[in-house]
């Protein structure tokens, strides 16, 4: 994205009352303009929120610069239980810088969050990547789960657990953290009804989960670099609209935003994805998972039962 085209999503972002960012990629810290960025938001009253691979914050003198920029909050994505683990699933050994990039921007007074998606690779390795991070002092983690992708016209699930894997893996994780008393929580994109009554209670009363998609509300905008409105970051190749096309201040946004084609779609993604999900009283908190799940995987096969 043009730095030119950045401060004017900022100067919109800023009459449209937004007060929070996420700074995503790709990887945002090979952006170059990414500090002029950050002091831009922070003078619109916007808090940046920085997701990156943690690599280059291994480098002192750049995790410096973002936090006198003014950068209050980073989430490293960690890809692998350790070195070896990264160059089979990423091509690049940099399981080290990440942890140091980690312990440098604590240094500076900023305490990173670590957050790991559970992909079909890394599952089984899950516990050891854990126990890695205990070692190291790390304790506070958050998990999101793998989603398929809309590539053009294919729905790509490739690596991506089915969501009774998500389910099993998600219930592992929460009593090794359990017993460990860590510092967690999961961004859940499966039905509740898949987790065990009392663990998927024990979550929902320690606030230990989070449900539902930005794009059922409408309470979210993703930016990508050329202006363009993307529904979520699994659909990369699929706009809803563009930044100075198709509305360019607070009033046509608001127009666009509400208009009918965009309410049509949003209920497309508010559809129950099976009959059992009509009658379960966890409805409004689970909206049936990530409705992308479904248009790969088949919801009876995994949906079985309404939670009442």
């Amino acid at each position: 994205m043009s730095l030119g085209l950045a401060n004017q999503l900022i100067g919109f972002l800023e009459k449209l009352g937004v007060k929070q960012t996420i700074l995503i990629g790709g990887e945002p810290t090979i952006y170059p303009h990414l500090l002029p960025v950050i002091k831009g938001l922070l003078e619109a009253g916007i808090a940046p929120n920085l997701v990156t691979n943690g690599k280059k914050l291994a480098d002192a003198s750049f995790s410096e610069a973002l936090i006198e920029a003014g950068l209050k909050k980073i989430s490293i994505s960690v890809k692998a239980a350790d070195s070896l683990q990264y160059m089979e699933l990423t091509g690049v050994d940099c399981y080290n810088d990440v942890i140091s990039g980690y312990k440098i921007i604590k240094s500076l007074g900023v305490e990173p969050s670590l957050s790991i998606t559970l992909v079909s690779k890394l599952i089984p390795h899950v516990e050891r990547l854990l126990n890695n991070l205990l070692e190291e002092d790390i304790t506070a983690v958050t998990f999101d789960m793998g989603s398929p992708v809309v590539v053009g016209d294919i729905i790509s699930g490739e690596g991506i657990p089915d969501p009774k894997e998500l389910a099993d893996s998600c219930v592992n994780i929460y009593r090794f953290l359990k017993e460990k008393n860590n510092r967690f929580n999961m961004r859940i994109s499966i039905p509740l009804c898949l987790l065990p009554d009392d663990i998927r209670n024990e979550m929902k009363d320690s606030q230990a989960i989070m449900t539902c998609c930005h794009i059922q509300g409408g309470e979210g905008l993703i930016f990508d670099q050329v202006g363009e409105i993307l529904p979520c970051n699994h659909f990369p190749a699929h706009p809803l609209g563009k930044f100075g096309v198709d509305f360019s201040d607070v009033e046509t946004f608001m127009n666009f935003w509400h208009g009918k084609e965009m309410e049509e779609f949003r209920n497309l993604t508010r559809r129950f994805p099976s009959e059992i999900c009509e009658g379960c009283k966890d409805w409004d908190y689970c909206g049936g998972g990530c409705f992308l799940e479904w248009l790969y995987f088949d919801p009876n096969k995994f949906i079985k039962k309404e939670v009442k």
